[in-house]
């Protein structure tokens, strides 16, 4: 496929989000599509496991972000728009790539946004990149809730409304979401990309390569923000608890719970945009 839909998409909101470039950041595992806005300050966007095109699944945000402030949406190899990978690969080569990435921008200042498994890629990030100034996490992956899940009844209760529910029923239900809190080009856009991403998988490889990135997670064990950090972590009530005991919490963490779904952030566009704009 080419880029030719995400430019026209651009074209479209070219007046609200400034100028922003679509790249192909080529390595040897594969090639990372990047939604590119320069800036002394860049915000990085860093994906869940859900195959959303990035900068798709974030622009309800983006749109709201003064055009003074740099933005960095990367897809991950096997998702989004970017390709496929090349060859089998560790968690700690597409880390490598990932920062690669992000250094390129040449920012003085770095805010990581991620949501859900982007939490467990931006620890290690964090961890390397110069000029890291704050994070603001969209429920971030925790170790705990890999390694060691809660066993409390609200936990439970999540998993199984979650598990009863088919395929079919859970996008419905995402796009009823959607077509909420996204304009109707925005929508159309995040759906048709992400129709396209799936079409070209494997459900067996990719349970296969979802299995081995969870169990890189060990590799990070001892990895934590600065302790003097800025960190912003956006939770459902029921998992406060677990993010103050978290290896995302600092001296400088606040907990704000918004929503009842694991993508609240698309409901609540306007108040994250707010967190990030006084992080930067």
């Amino acid at each position: 496929y080419t880029l030719d839909d995400i430019l026209i998409y651009k074209l479209i909101f070219w007046k609200v989000v400034k100028i922003m470039h679509d790249k192909l950041f080529k390595t040897d595992l594969g090639d990372y599509k990047i939604s590119v806005r320069a800036g002394k300050t860049i915000i990085v966007f860093l994906n869940g496991a859900s195959g959303f095109d990035t900068f798709d699944s974030f622009a309800p945000i983006i749109t709201k972000l003064p055009k003074s402030i740099g933005i960095l949406a990367i897809d991950y190899l096997n998702s989004g728009m970017s390709s496929l990978t090349k060859k089998t690969y560790r968690l700690e080569e597409d880390i490598t790539n990932l920062v690669e990435i992000i250094e390129k921008q040449n920012a003085q200042k770095i805010i990581i946004v991620a949501h859900s498994m982007g939490g467990i890629l931006a620890l290690p990030i964090a961890d390397r990149i110069n000029n890291f100034s704050g994070f603001i996490g969209l429920e971030p992956t925790t170790r705990e809730i890999i390694f060691n899940p809660s066993k409390e009844k609200t936990y439970i209760a999540q998993k199984n409304k979650f598990e009863i529910m088919t395929e079919e029923q859970r996008i419905i239900k995402m796009q009823n979401q959607t077509k909420k809190n996204f304009s109707k080009e925005q929508d159309k856009l995040l759906w048709q990309h992400y129709y396209q991403n799936d079409q070209r998988h494997s459900e067996v490889k990719d349970a296969q390569k979802q299995k081995e990135l969870i169990q890189s997670v060990v590799n990070y064990d001892n990895i934590r923000f600065h302790r003097a950090a800025p960190s912003v972590i956006f939770t459902q009530k029921y998992r406060k608890a677990e993010y103050e005991r978290s290896e995302y919490i600092t001296d400088r963490t606040k907990i704000i719970c918004l929503g009842n779904n694991h993508y609240f952030f698309w409901d609540f566009p306007e108040e994250i945009a707010k967190k990030i704009i006084r992080l930067s």
